[in-house]
């Protein structure tokens, strides 16, 4: 019993080949600065939980042997080294890394149990993930330092690796990745505070059954270069910054957004969307921005009569397939919006309510371009400019112009055709070239 004392480790290294037992109870403090404790052992040892300045296991270990962190809390105010060779196999269980000090430090590289960097930090210091091997995590990462601090993730990798629940940080990441052979059908939650930011690639590889819990997160593409975005489940997604002429590709399957989608990032040389399909997936209000899809579906159980919105300003490019799947009441508003099927093969044109719709692209090997049975709906301006379209099938519908301003009825061969809705005194303008009506025209329009 210390009776409230402290314990002083001198300046200099300490070696420990064994093992280091603290039974000690009622310490007042650790003081360790300038002291370095190395575990060089060449067999097992046990780290204790106590508050280290510089931390060192290092040694050429024999007989593929086991080092544990004790369980507790082992607190490394300088810099922690994980260096030995030949180790079998780090047992982490119950033990919390915590990153403490005051100033600069490097986060090694290692599979921690829990992580957590704190400190009161002074003189605007650097706080560095180690940019290369992976910082593992298996229980819950922790980010509580104070003060003002550089957090500098380049090149590195933090990876949820743990068998159960695990909430991801809304810390600024390089790469992050999400893995695990997840057991008793544990929830994976994305942080609901803050903003996850991702430079790099983000992985979720975790097997097993689990659910990914995405209410209130935001993750934001942050990087400066080219960029994959991944295919998964979304509340925000957010894609900024300057990307300095790099390619910004969406992940060949479903990217799904609950939430809000912003795409402000600049520079982009390309979009890559070959084979993805964007995904608005909410139950209440959102809005659908204007960049260039491959295939955009709008989906949900719509509850409280939300209105989604076709962005009003830009176009939406659809290359494949657009498919409104959403259910529930619901106010579908394109007004100023613009969607352009601009792919390169057969195409078929959704049955909804636009406001100006295109048909462009130059298309390959003389496809069908397929307006549906059902009713396509115009408000403001119809363009049918696709080249190279082998036919266009129209068989059981309707186009309907039914805007309230000046339009223009665009030479077609439609089936059957409506021009419908109060024009205000606008005028109604037949575009030169055929306009044709296979089955009937309906004049139903007023003023």
């Amino acid at each position: 019993n210390k009776n409230n004392g402290t314990i002083t480790l001198e300046d200099g290294t300490i070696y420990i080949i064994g093992d280091f037992t603290n039974t000690a109870t009622n310490i007042g403090g650790w003081i360790n600065t300038g002291n370095t404790v190395e575990y060089k052992g060449a067999f097992s040892q046990t780290v204790a939980a106590i508050d280290y300045n510089n931390l060192v296991i290092s040694g050429a270990r024999s007989l593929s042997p086991t080092i544990t962190l004790q369980s507790g809390t082992v607190r490394v105010a300088g810099d922690a080294t994980f260096s030995a060779t030949g180790v079998g196999s780090w047992t982490t269980t119950g033990n919390t890394f915590d990153y403490n000090g005051t100033g600069s430090q490097q986060v090694g590289s290692f599979n921690y149990n829990n992580l957590t960097i704190s400190g009161s930090r002074m003189g605007s210091p650097t706080i560095t993930l180690q940019n290369s091997g992976t910082i593992g995590v298996a229980g819950n990462l922790s980010l509580t330092a104070t003060g003002a601090y550089t957090l500098a993730n380049s090149g590195s990798t933090v990876n949820y690796n743990g068998t159960g629940t695990q909430t991801i940080g809304a810390i600024n990441y390089n790469n992050l990745t999400i893995s695990g052979a997840r057991t008793g059908s544990p929830t994976i939650t994305l942080q609901n505070s803050g903003t996850i930011g991702v430079a790099g690639n983000l992985s979720v590889t975790a097997t097993g059954t689990y659910t990914l819990a995405n209410t209130g997160s935001t993750i934001d593409y942050n990087g400066t270069g080219a960029q994959t975005i991944g295919a998964m489940n979304y509340n925000n997604l957010t894609v900024s910054n300057d990307k300095n002429n790099g390619t910004i590709t969406l992940q060949n399957s479903s990217i799904r957004i609950a939430g809000t989608a912003s795409f402000t990032a600049t520079n982009v040389s390309s979009w890559v969307t070959t084979g993805s399909t964007v995904e608005y997936n909410g139950t209440g209000t959102q809005t659908v921005i204007a960049m260039n899809y491959n295939n955009l579906t709008i989906s949900g159980a719509r509850t409280g009569s939300p209105t989604i919105t076709l962005q009003n300003s830009g176009t939406i490019g659809v290359a494949g397939t657009l498919a409104v799947t959403a259910t529930g009441t619901y106010t579908l508003a394109s007004t100023g919006s613009t969607v352009d099927y601009n792919g390169t093969g057969a195409q078929s044109v959704a049955a909804i309510n636009y406001n100006n719709l295109t048909i462009s692209g130059a298309r390959s090997s003389s496809p069908a371009i397929t307006l549906p049975s059902g009713t396509v709906s115009v408000t403001g301006n119809a363009t049918f400019s696709a080249s190279g379209v082998g036919s266009w099938t129209t068989t059981g519908n309707t186009f309907n112009y039914n805007g309230t301003g000046a339009q223009q009825v665009a030479a077609f061969n439609y089936n059957d055709l409506n021009i419908s809705g109060n024009k205000s005194s606008n005028v109604l303008t037949l575009q030169s070239g055929t306009i044709r009506v296979g089955g009937n025209l309906t004049l139903s329009a007023t003023n």
